[in-house]
């Protein structure tokens, strides 16, 4: 991050509002190998080896 603090609130957006793609890359781009983000009104899986039905392990 080259700026967190005017960062941070486009990547709570995304990860409470994203798509699935959306949520699934600023895991990937901002957090550890294996995070998860966790909020009362929403929960962002770690997608390292996370299956989902009728598409398999992504």
């Amino acid at each position: 991050m080259e700026n967190p603090v005017r960062e941070i609130k486009g990547i709570v957006r995304i990860l409470s509002q994203g798509s699935l793609d959306e949520q699934h890359d600023a895991i990937y781009h901002y957090f550890a190998p294996g995070a998860t983000f966790e909020h009362p009104f929403c929960r962002v899986p770690s997608f390292k080896h996370l299956h989902l039905p009728g598409v398999g392990e992504v």
